[in-house]
């Protein structure tokens, strides 16, 4: 009777719930716009028991940059009465595609076998200018340790709490220049999970990565738009252009889960807006014949030679170094002309500097290794090797070249002793045997082979052997055969890898110090083999997404199980000591990696019986 009772106020609660009806809303932050403005819509939707589909409202007639959706749980108390409404807001931002009356469509939410919908929002878009008004951008980057100084162009993105940013140190430049290109996070709360779900592309250009954090975030305090933030760098690339013209650079999206609120923290998926660089092409005036427009930066060329003397057909290596600053990586190997040797294609090999947090200009030295063979003797001459490259912070090229060469050169090494004839072709040996007089090839008093004891054991040697070749083939042919579930199997065996490097961090190093590595790997040797068990990559998939998809095959204990290790995961792996005034979290200890092992272990298990 007890327990009936304690069991009737959760009831009423689920009941009460399920008699309130869903509710969705749309609203705008502006019903008139200019051409080139943003217009912010957003979406409401408060279904207490749940919703089978959403349908996002039609927007042909704005080019639509999804900013992100958030979920929120209110909980009141009313008396004994405890109220619990959770709420989910989808965010828009909406540039208009042409001038005049503009058009919304209705948004739609199924839930209860009902279609609940919005109503259509008109907007009226002004003239004005044809150009995009440009995403909110900073100054050039200092050499500091977070690139800006100086707040947005647009204020209303510093209205938000939480948001991504694309900075450029610049936005126009040569054609094969760099620019450096560095991703932030910008929040005003402490973030508990940072997981990038796409990537920026950058097709017109060519990449280097610079920096991106192993572990913790590091953080600074930066205003914005007259608030305060704290700001840190999750990725920074050089970008060499590669073609003239305006490049882009698209989007990053990533899904943040922050320490707000007094329950499960709040997941946000946020964009960076699209970032464009103009190219410039590189002047025509003093530019040298057959020049190759990925020379740009600063450089210097040296030579040398591995010896000075050698005789005619003895190869030497003419080594040529590249060094500087810019795309080292891009560098043509230049033409080596040399009268009396014969030139052979160089082997080039590279090595890129660590950048320089005060300065992030990629450089590095390019090692070229020519082979040469003189073809006559006398003083051979190897010439300059010359070099051009186009100066950007001068605007015009310039030309270097090495110090030439001389090589002394012998005559042709004598022939050796086996060219001049064969010595006693005629000599006889004397083992060999004199000629036999019998008629017959059989030896006298011989025993017939076939008569030996071992003669069918040794008969039957070769075909055993040959039908163990073909069931060995057999058998790996079907350890080769790529089926889902060979591929699930591979893909536990690498996590379990995964799982044995992770204790070994552990081991070398104090608990804090490996805490981002050994997490690191716990969640990678989690989300592959479920990657694969699923067919679509766990990263770019949302928690509630996870629990859908492991919830289609029938595993729905073991998605609450992986969710809360990744959380629990990403909580321990970013966890930092924040600026003051913000909440600290736990220090992560060696038993709760301990405990955290066994548990993926475990979990591998139960992945790889996974139908």
């Amino acid at each position: 009777m007890t327990a009936q009772r304690s069991a009737l106020p959760a009831v009423l609660v689920a009941l009460a719930a399920r008699a309130e009806a869903p509710d969705i809303r749309a609203a705008v932050d502006r019903d008139s716009v200019s051409e080139d403005g943003l217009v912010t819509l957003q979406i409401t939707i408060e279904a207490p028991g749940g919703y089978d589909r959403y349908d996002p409202p039609a927007m042909d007639d704005f080019t639509v940059f999804p900013a992100g959706r958030r979920t929120s749980t209110q909980v009141t108390m009313n008396g004994a009465d405890l109220q619990v409404r959770s709420s989910e807001v989808h965010t828009y931002r909406l540039r208009p595609r042409h001038a005049g009356m503009l058009r919304i469509g209705a948004a739609r939410l199924h839930a209860q076998g009902a279609t609940y919908e919005t109503r259509p929002i008109a907007i009226s878009a002004l003239p004005g200018t044809a150009q995009p008004a440009p995403p909110p951008s900073l100054a050039p980057i200092p050499p500091s340790p977070l690139p800006w100084s100086s707040p947005f162009d647009e204020p209303a993105i510093g209205e938000e709490d939480l948001f991504l940013q694309a900075v450029a140190d610049r936005r126009e430049a040569w054609v094969g220049e760099q620019v450096t290109v560095t991703w932030l996070v910008f929040t005003r709360s402490d973030i508990r999970q940072f997981q990038p779900t796409r990537d920026p592309r950058t097709p017109d250009f060519w990449s280097e990565d610079l920096y991106q954090p192993s572990g913790h975030l590091a953080y600074e305090r930066q205003q914005v738009g007259g608030r305060e933030y704290l700001v840190a760098p999750v990725l920074r690339k050089a970008l060499f252009p590669l073609r003239e013209g305006v490049l882009v650079v698209e989007p990053m999206e990533a899904q943040i889960r922050t320490m707000a609120g007094i329950f499960a923290s709040e997941a946000f998926v946020r964009t960076t807006p699209e970032l464009r660089i103009v190219a410039k092409p590189l002047p025509q005036d003093g530019r040298p014949t057959g020049f190759d427009a990925a020379h740009v930066g600063r450089f210097e060329i040296s030579a040398d030679v591995d010896r000075a003397e050698v005789a005619v057909g003895e190869p030497i290596v003419l080594r040529v170094a590249i060094r500087g600053a810019g795309n080292v990586r891009a560098l043509r190997p230049p033409a080596v002309a040399a009268d009396g040797f014969k030139v052979y294609d160089p082997r080039a090999t590279v090595r890129i500097d660590a950048p320089d947090p005060g300065s992030p200009r990629v450089g590095g030295e390019q090692r070229l290794e020519y082979a040469l063979v003189p073809t006559r003797e006398g003083a051979l001459t190897i010439p300059p090797v010359p070099f051009a490259y186009f100066d950007p912070e001068t605007g015009g090229y310039r030309a270097t070249a090495t110090q030439p060469i001389t090589i002394t050169v012998r005559g042709g090494a004598p022939a050796s002793a086996e060219d001049a004839g064969e010595r006693g072709v005629n000599e006889v040996a004397q083992d060999i045997r004199p000629i036999r007089r019998r008629a017959d090839l059989g030896f006298a008093g011989a025993r017939p082979i076939y008569r030996e004891p071992l003669f069918f054991a040794l008969l039957g040697v070769g075909p055993a052997s040959w039908l163990g070749v073909l069931a060995v083939g057999a058998v790996r042919a079907r350890a080769r055969k790529d089926t889902p579930r060979s591929r699930l199997r591979r893909a536990c065996g690498a996590a379990r890898i995964r799982l044995r490097r992770a204790e070994r961090s552990a081991r070398g190093s104090s608990a804090d110090d490996a805490a981002p590595t050994f997490f690191g790997e716990v969640a990678a040797a989690l989300r592959d083999p479920l990657s694969e068990g699923l067919g679509r990559r766990v990263e770019g998939m949302t928690r509630e997404e996870l629990a859908e998809a492991l919830a289609g095959r029938g595993a729905s204990s073991l998605a609450r199980a992986v969710i809360a290790e990744l959380d629990n995961c990403d909580f321990a792996r970013y966890a930092h000591v924040p600026p003051r005034g913000l909440m600290r979290p736990a220090t992560t200890r060696q038993g709760e990696m301990s405990g955290a092992l066994a548990r993926a272990r475990d979990l591998v298990r139960r992945i790889e019986k996974m139908e």
